[in-house]
């Protein structure tokens, strides 16, 4: 560009929205990998990513929590990626720029968006009362345990309703 000093070296920067999956393997392959000229950074509210797939056999007391997690910092920093732990609020396009949750704001070149589905409880009326929604995954299982040790304090067997399928 235009008044780049000999030897200055331009740096895009890559904003990676989200720790879903996709930017889990984006994660593993810059380990590998690494974007010269790129500097890249992960904003995500959660250190891990449970992985949705291993939830199920959670549950039903199969695999211990951990061993469904995905550590997001670490695979951060394995990929030499800066890892900012905080929820994207809103977007400013105009000017490239995601603002935080935690006042925190970033400026990227490209943007990839990997946050996850969000469920609209408020669309199925008695849900909010009387569901827990498996997203964001974070809340559901800080919520399953008291909610198991609940529901048997009251009966020592019971049914249980999934609603949903997957994307709409």
């Amino acid at each position: 560009p235009a008044g780049a000093g000999r030897g200055t070296r331009v740096v895009k920067r890559l904003l990676l929205l989200g720790g879903g999956h996709a930017h889990v393997k984006v994660l593993a392959d810059l380990a590998e990998r690494p974007l010269a000229g790129w500097d890249v950074r992960l904003v995500t509210p959660y250190r891990r990513q449970i992985y949705s797939g291993m939830l199920p056999g959670w549950i039903a007391g199969h695999y211990p929590l951990q061993a469904c997690a995905l550590p997001l910092d670490e695979m951060s920093a394995r990929a030499a990626v800066a890892f900012h732990q905080t929820a994207g609020s809103a977007l400013d396009l105009q000017r490239n720029a995601l603002h935080c949750a935690d006042g925190s704001g970033f400026h990227f070149d490209l943007l990839s968006i990997d946050t996850g589905p969000m469920p609209a409880l408020d669309r199925l009326p008695g849900a909010e009362d009387h569901a827990l929604p498996i997203r964001p995954i974070e809340g559901f299982v800080a919520a399953w345990p008291a909610l198991v040790d609940r529901i048997l304090a009251r009966c020592r067997r019971f049914e249980l309703a999934i609603v949903g399928a997957g994307d709409d």
